[in-house]
Parts: C-alpha cells; sequence; structure tokens
C-alpha cells in the first residue's frame, strides 16, 4: 500500500540524491512552501549540492509549486489525467454551475500498471483471493456465461467512495473515489478526489459514474474507446489517448463496490435507516421488521436480484445511478461495511450500554468517575497482558453516554473502530468477572458477550466458518433484542438499523474481512494530506487536479511481482 508519506525514508536512496528526494516530497506533501522550497533549493546549488540542476532552474514566484512538480514526471509512467466538466454547486453564490474535474480512468490505471507487472501475476493472485470470494467467484462466472469472457483472463476491481476532512479544522470534506484489484491487498489508486462543498446532489456523482462506467465498458470489450464518455471527439488534453484508440486492453469487471450507509443512500439514493419503507437494499425488510431476528423471519425473507430492487426503486421514483450502466453491476455488488456497521455501530453501542450499566448498578464506588476508573483498570491489564495495539487512551462517564438537547441519548462507547475491536474479548472477561449469572438480565448481558467475541473470532482467515459467524450473529442480535425489551425505560442496549446490516452479513457466508473499508479509509487519509493548501484557488478544478498531481509524483507505479 501507498504510504500517507510519499517519502517514509530515504535509506534505500543514494546519498547524494537525498536532498533532492527530502525537498520534492516536503513540497508535494505541502509541509512548506513552493517558494521556500525553491529558496531552499537556490542556496543548496550554492553550497555545491548535487542532482538539483534542473530544480535549480525554477524560479522563486507564485508558481513556484507548479514547476516543481513538474520536475517530477520525467520518464513517468503514469497516464495523464482526465478533464470534464461536471454539473456542481458553487458555494459562494449558492447556484449550480458546470466546473471543471480531473480524474484517473481505471482502464489508464490497468494499461499503466501492466508495464511494470505481469498480466500472469495478477491473475494468479487473484485466482488465490477468490478461493476466499465466493461472492465474486459466482459474478464472475455469471459474466463468463452471460458475456462470453474468459473467466481465466479477467481481473476483478472495486471501488471505494466516502468523505474524508481535510482541512485543520475538518470543516472541509474531500470526496474521494478509489480504484483496488481484488487480490493485490491493500494497494489503492485514486480516481478522483474533490472538496464536498462544490457537490450537487446526484449530478456530480452521476456524472463521475457516467465516465467509470464508459472506462468500465471499454475493458470489458478489451479495446481502448476511440471517442470520449460523451461521444465528442477527443481534446488536445487526450494526445496519449488517441494514440492508445483502437489498441487492447486488459478485460475487467466491476466486482464490488464499498463505502458506508451514508455513501449509499447519498451516492445511489439506497434506503436510508430512517426511511418509510423498505431500509435494505437485499430484501424488503422495513424498520418496523428489523427487529425480527428468529428464524422464522429467515423463511419468510425474500432475496431481491438485483432487477427486483431496480424496479422497486423505479416504483418509489427514486433516481436510479449511471453506476448499474456497467454490465452485470448490480446491488448485490454493494457490499455492506463491517467497520461501520458493527466495529463503529453494534459493538460500540452494546459496550457503551454494558459499561455504563455497570457503573450505575454493579460496581462499587463513590462517582462514576471511580467507576470508570475500575473498569478502566480491568482493560489495561488485559491489554498488558495481550499486547494491544489499538488502545483506549482512558475512559471516562463522558464516553459512554453523551447528552443532546437537553435529553439523554442511548449510551455508545466513544472509541476508534479498531479500538472497539480490540475490546470484545476483554469485555467478555468483564462481564464474567462482575455480572451476576443468576440475575436473568446480568446473564443475558454474559451470553451476549460470548456471542460477540464469538462473532469476532470468526474474522480470522483461519478460523472463519460461516455457518458459526451466522449463528453466532443472530444469537447476538436476539440477546440484544431481548435486553432492549428488559431495559426500555433505561434506553439501554439499543437495537438500532445497523443490527440488520449484521443480520445480512451473516447471510452473505463471505468474511466480512475480505471487503470491510479499514485499508480504504487509511488511503483516504493520505489523499486528504496531498489536498492540504498553503494557499491558491479554492475550486474543484484545482483541488482534484492538485491531488492526483501530487500523487503520481511522490509515487512510482507499484511493482506488485517482486
Amino acid at each position: 500500500m501507498y504510504l500517507k508519506r510519499t517519502l517514509a525514508s530515504t535509506d534505500d536512496i543514494p546519498e547524494k540524491k537525498r536532498f533532492r528526494a527530502d525537498i520534492l516530497d516536503l513540497t508535494i506533501s505541502s509541509d512548506i512552501s513552493g517558494q521556500r522550497a525553491a529558496r531552499l533549493i537556490h542556496r543548496a546549488k550554492l553550497a555545491n549540492t548535487e542532482n538539483i540542476d534542473d530544480l535549480a532552474k525554477v524560479p522563486v514566484g507564485k508558481n513556484s509549486a507548479r514547476d516543481l512538480l513538474r520536475r517530477c514526471f520525467r520518464n513517468s509512467k503514469w497516464p495523464d489525467v482526465y478533464t470534464l466538466e461536471v454539473p456542481a454547486w458553487n458555494p459562494g453564490k449558492n447556484v449550480p454551475q458546470n466546473m471543471k474535474l480531473h480524474m484517473l480512468l481505471p482502464h489508464e490505471l490497468m494499461l499503466a500498471v501492466l508495464k511494470v507487472n505481469s498480466m500472469d501475476g495478477l491473475l494468479r493472485r487473484q485466482q488465490l483471493a477468490l478461493a476466499h470470494r465466493p461472492d465474486l467467484s459466482r459474478h464472475l462466472g455469471q459474466a463468463s456465461a452471460q458475456l462470453g469472457i474468459d473467466a481465466t483472463k479477467t481481473l476483478i476491481a472495486g471501488l471505494w467512495v466516502d468523505s474524508v476532512p481535510f482541512n485543520s479544522d475538518r470543516t472541509h470534506s474531500l470526496e474521494v473515489f478509489t480504484f483496488s484489484l481484488i487480490g493485490e491487498g491493500p494497494m489503492r489508486f485514486p480516481i478522483c478526489c474533490f472538496p464536498k462543498a462544490f457537490l450537487k446532489k446526484h449530478s456530480t456523482h452521476d456524472a463521475i459514474l457516467a465516465v467509470l462506467a464508459w472506462s468500465f465498458r471499454a475493458t470489458l470489450c478489451g479495446v481502448c474507446p476511440s471517442m470520449r464518455h460523451d461521444a465528442t471527439a477527443w481534446r488536445a488534453t487526450d494526445k496519449h489517448r488517441r494514440r492508445l484508440q483502437g489498441k487492447s486492453a486488459p478485460i475487467m469487471i466491476l466486482g464490488e463496490l464499498r463505502g458506508d450507509w451514508s455513501m449509499y443512500k447519498d451516492l445511489l439514493e439506497f434506503p436510508s435507516w430512517a426511511a418509510a419503507g423498505p431500509i435494505c437494499w437485499r430484501c424488503d425488510c422495513t424498520r418496523a421488521q428489523l427487529k425480527d431476528f428468529t428464524l422464522a423471519s429467515l423463511r419468510r425473507r425474500r432475496e431481491l436480484t438485483s432487477m427486483d430492487f431496480l424496479m422497486r426503486q423505479h416504483a418509489a421514483d427514486k433516481f436510479i445511478s449511471q453506476i448499474f450502466s456497467i454490465p452485470l453491476f448490480g446491488s448485490e455488488n454493494c457490499k455492506f461495511d463491517f467497520l461501520h456497521c458493527v466495529d463503529l455501530g453494534i459493538t460500540c453501542d452494546f459496550i457503551g450500554s454494558m459499561f455504563y450499566y455497570l457503573q450505575e448498578f454493579v460496581l462499587p464506588g463513590r462517582s462514576r468517575h471511580d467507576k470508570c476508573a475500575l473498569i478502566f483498570q480491568e482493560i489495561s491489564a488485559y491489554y498488558k497482558a495481550n499486547d494491544s495495539e489499538n488502545r483506549l487512551p482512558k475512559l471516562v462517564p463522558s464516553m459512554l453516554r453523551a447528552e443532546e438537547r437537553g435529553k439523554m441519548k442511548a449510551p455508545k462507547l466513544r472509541a476508534k473502530a479498531g479500538e472497539a475491536r480490540t475490546l470484545v474479548p476483554c469485555v467478555m472477561q468483564i462481564a464474567d468477572k462482575f455480572l451476576d449469572s443468576s440475575v436473568p438480565a446480568q446473564n443475558t448481558m454474559i451470553h451476549a458477550s460470548r456471542r460477540l467475541n464469538s462473532m469476532y473470532e470468526c474474522l480470522s482467515e483461519q478460523r472463519w466458518l460461516p455457518d458459526l459467524f451466522q449463528q453466532a450473529s443472530r444469537e447476538f442480535l436476539l440477546l440484544l433484542e431481548g435486553l432492549e425489551s428488559h431495559f426500555l425505560d433505561l434506553k439501554l442496549f439499543r437495537v438500532k438499523p445497523k443490527a440488520h446490516q449484521l443480520f445480512e452479513l451473516g447471510l452473505d457466508r463471505v468474511n466480512p474481512t475480505k471487503h470491510w473499508t479499514y485499508r480504504d479509509e487509511s488511503f483516504g487519509h493520505s489523499m486528504a494530506l496531498l489536498a492540504r493548501r498553503r494557499g491558491g484557488r479554492f475550486t474543484m478544478s484545482a483541488v482534484s487536479w492538485q491531488v492526483l498531481k501530487r500523487f503520481t509524483a511522490g509515487n512510482r507505479l507499484p511493482r506488485l511481482d517482486e
């Protein structure tokens, strides 16, 4: 995976080239301004520093950063950015407006990757990954049967879309689209990044997805396009695309889209948790039915095909995204994210409620702070015994239950996803130690913590058993629903709509770690660092160009075969 810093170490760089690498890294990462970098280079040249002759020609001025960045692209194998106009929103004038956007195209990224890697190597690693991905194996088989492509020579790609804060006070978010290949682990490539302030609902996203659909249709044909996505002739900026037109391209299909529930609602207008009708894109579950986790509900459940779902959307007069114009891509390719629905959702809710119950009704102590300190002693002992990495830094009462508009919200542990996941075995130990199994409600908490731990233990590739994961997750949800009914007045152990997503993950029979978004979130943060500004125009065009150019300037194409 590309590191958050474009230059993590200079150890593998010859000594006489390290200053050049460092100064360019500082410029690309916006740690210093372009003018400051140019000034330092001029001083270094006076001191007879080697390997900076071309950089020393850059004048100190308002375009220093741009000119230094251009020096990074000599002998670059990265494709040129694709420029288009998309419907956007002008936040200054509060009116819709067409704006320039820059992006990288999936089929061109694959052509670039194959300059330094072999197709056989990519296919071999993909085949190993498909042994643990029955969903993608099934999708590839359908593509082979219906489209007549050779499954043994077809690559499978994935997309991730989300927003990440990218300025110091977190008031601006960067909308990030990334591209990945199945079998290449954490490797990610940016497709496009732009400030969310310029997003026009549905229109901006759909214009981007129309370009991606055009690119993926080209890869299905195995031929580079002969015109732009809107059927117009190539522009002056498309010189290399004119040379590529008609030449063969690697055959590739889109196998999965990853993201959180909010992304699916904003990007594709999938039903939200607050929808009056169905809340799921895999079945017809409504809010009134989401707490039914019995075997009878499994028998009643009607699984939706992609066509069923799109017909339901059309009947409800919902927006239909351009992404569904990609052959064979459907709602079943839109994955539930374990990180958001479980680690940051159900797990934090359960731990928060159990710790709050211990604090209020079980543990000795003169104050809530003392009781939280007692719980944290147990957590610290667990961390030390297991040499845990993702550690909760502290535990205070305000981390268990927050107040909103004068009312107490349902308890929820305030923690990062990795911290919550690490705590699960510890929570089971705390439940066994402090709760009384002779008290029905406390006994239910003990059993719920055990089922939650069993569910997490299944996530290991060596211990993955689909039937056990489904059983443990369903039993945990049944116990959680019982606890909610018992503590209705106290608003503890609330069963929220994300519980239905966990229920669906159990039915998927695919290890959730294979498509959770931890690696994507980390890569998104890397893009946010590249989007940091030190002045200049704040426009969709400027930011989208800057992120892609900084990324390609600071990173070489990955040699995945090595």
